[in-house]
């Protein structure tokens, strides 16, 4: 069944609200609206179903449906590759300001989809929900070199956002010269700083950082000792030495912050979340595999890596986003389909749930059953959920040499009912 239609990049179309008729020589624009809206309900996202839950049975689905709108199943195109020159935009990461606007920062590829291109950091701001979109701001200009990585966060105390990111000098892409820099916006993502590069805060003397999550960081929740602590992932390495993952962390707003013990296991792109009040997961690709850690003291110090067998992945492996919330777990990332000789698996992005910590993940949904790959997720102020994720309508990701104007950064709102224990889409389950 065919997934709903994109409003046209650039346009100011709101989510599940009037699109463009995509059937040519048809002028009926309402007509349009109902049917999409229509497909939205069925195929976006399902329906979710509210339960009764049987005794030892968590999460059990039962058959009263509970309406998921045409609002919270559709989807926006924020950011199109070719867009105002840019080749391709990747790796995005939402947050919601204290205003309650949504942030949603990404790489811009000037020249190629290539890792370690000329790349910029770039923003756009949603004041609706995520109905429509600012034009793209350019929060730091790499030249040749490439911004990567972005890490928002959010301190709940006085709203100051900073970002976080890596940048790669154009001729070592060793990573013993990369650095890491931060922006800082007073009023909620309306206007920033200059970059100022922070690595000697970042990483212990003698590492080199290797880079942020990436993805957005956040601050531990009240209720725990660690309340109002702000937690970035970092990668980092030595020369001669071991590469880590850690978390670095600060109490003080942002104005000084301190580097954790590594997570004991492999390195590659990390995610962490707050599973419960003072309980911190940490979860890492790894190809074919998720690895997994838990802190107890706010990010001090991590159990050694396991492997989490509860998470779908990919061949090569895809970064993920792990986002908690009122002891609710939940982990976004393409589930994978056969690759061929035009694209690879990376597809059918799939978001998990969890109940326990991340211990295990009984439930999970497909929501884009086409190319997709890096996601996050924010939590608007009415509760429901914003997910940002890469996306493209061929099966998996292309393996065409130019990939021109191919990948997108869609928007989708989830409803709250997803963070409820007792709910869950009622689709069936792939296993």
């Amino acid at each position: 069944m065919p997934m709903p239609v994109n409003p046209p990049p650039g346009s100011s179309a709101a989510l599940g609200g009037p699109c463009p008729d995509p059937f040519p020589g048809n002028p009926r624009w309402a007509a349009t609206f109902l049917r999409l809206s229509a497909i939205a309900f069925w195929s976006a996202a399902g329906i979710l179903h509210a339960e009764a839950p049987e005794r030892g049975q968590p999460g059990t689905i039962a058959d009263r449906p509970l309406p998921l709108s045409a609002d919270e199943a559709g989807r926006v195109t924020v950011f199109q590759s070719g867009d105002d020159g840019v080749h391709s935009y990747r790796i995005p990461a939402l947050v919601t300001a204290n205003d309650g606007g949504l942030l949603l920062f990404a790489e811009a590829r000037k020249e190629s989809w290539k890792d370690k291109s000329p790349t910029d950091l770039v923003m756009k701001r949603s004041t609706d929900g995520g109905r429509t979109w600012s034009p793209a701001e350019r929060l730091a200009d790499g030249g040749e070199d490439a911004c990567m990585d972005p890490v928002p966060l959010v301190d709940r105390e006085g709203g100051r956002v900073m970002v976080f990111f890596t940048r790669w000098p154009a001729r070592d892409h060793s990573s013993f010269g990369t650095t890491a820099w931060m922006i800082v916006s007073e009023d909620h993502g309306r206007t920033w700083t200059a970059p100022r590069d922070v690595t000697a805060r970042m990483v212990k003397p003698g590492r080199s950082i290797q880079g942020f999550g990436p993805g957005r960081g956040l601050q531990m929740a009240e209720g725990s000792r660690f309340a109002k602590r702000l937690v970035v992932p970092v990668r980092s390495t030595v020369k001669g030495g071991p590469r880590i993952v850690h978390a670095t962390f600060s109490d003080d707003g942002g104005t000084t912050w301190r580097t954790g013990e590594p997570a004991a296991g492999g390195v590659n792109e990390l995610t962490i979340a707050e599973s419960t009040p003072g309980k911190l997961v940490l979860n890492r690709r790894e190809s074919e595999a998720r690895y997994r850690a838990f802190s107890e003291d706010g990010g001090a110090t991590w159990t050694p890596q396991e492997r989490d067998p509860g998470l779908a992945t990919v061949r090569n492996g895809c970064h993920g986003c792990l986002f908690g919330s009122e002891g609710v777990l939940l982990f976004t990332t393409p589930a994978g389909i056969p690759a061929a000789n035009s694209f690879d698996n990376r597809a059918n992005l799939t978001i998990h749930r969890s109940l326990d910590g991340g211990r295990t993940w009984p439930q999970r949904h497909t929501l884009h059953a086409r190319a997709s790959g890096y996601s996050d997720l924010t939590r608007l102020r009415d509760g429901r959920l914003a997910l940002v994720f890469e996306a493209a309508d061929t099966p998996g990701f292309t393996l065409a040499g130019n990939r021109d104007r191919w990948m997108r950064l869609d928007v989708m709102i989830l409803p709250a009912e997803v963070l409820s224990p007792a709910r869950w889409f009622g689709a069936p389950q792939p296993r």
